[in-house]
């Protein structure tokens, strides 16, 4: 899929796996598999049947969630999220406003991605995710409270709105 090349030698090659759908989520192009669990493999690595693979994902996930701060840094989600939890979820934001946890209990994957690219409602947003899934309602939510429905600040410091959510997720 794509290749970084170093002096005229192909240091790296990256794959992946891509999904283009249209407004109403048809399907109009794909490249790999566009319907992979990336994350929800990632919980569950047993799955992958291959043990290179599986002692690798355990080894990521293990120090992601034995060192949260050096995946998002102090006071940032990634950090709280992981910590609040206490190793039943990782997870890692990403560019553009995506947001993806793996659940090691349930094995679930979720990815959430804001469609303007901004980041301010994507933890508000898995929050009320979790929430309607009844994932972490006994407690460790309480411990992300401030990233839900958080007040909206101008450059003072002063509150000037509030982020809610506003959605039902459909489940199957």
């Amino acid at each position: 899929m794509a290749d970084v090349f170093r002096g005229g030698v192909i240091e790296s090659s990256h794959t992946g796996h891509v999904a283009v759908v249209d407004a109403e989520g048809k399907l109009i192009a794909s490249f790999g598999d566009p319907k992979r669990l990336t994350f929800a493999r990632m919980a569950r690595p047993e799955v992958l049947q291959n043990p290179v693979r599986e002692d690798a994902v355990r080894r990521i996930t293990d120090a992601m969630i034995a060192a949260p701060e050096m995946v998002g840094g102090k006071n940032r989600y990634c950090t709280d999220l992981m910590n609040a939890f206490q190793g039943r979820l990782f997870g890692k934001a990403g560019a553009e406003a995506v947001y993806c946890v793996g659940d090691r209990t349930t094995g679930y994957g979720f990815a959430i991605k804001i469609e303007d690219g901004g980041p301010r409602a994507v933890y508000a947003v898995m929050n009320e995710v979790l929430r309607q899934l009844g994932v972490g309602t006994d407690g460790p939510l309480e411990a992300l409270a401030e990233y839900t429905n958080p007040d909206i600040l101008n450059m003072s410091g002063k509150a000037v709105g509030k982020m809610e959510t506003s959605f039902d997720l459909q489940t199957y």
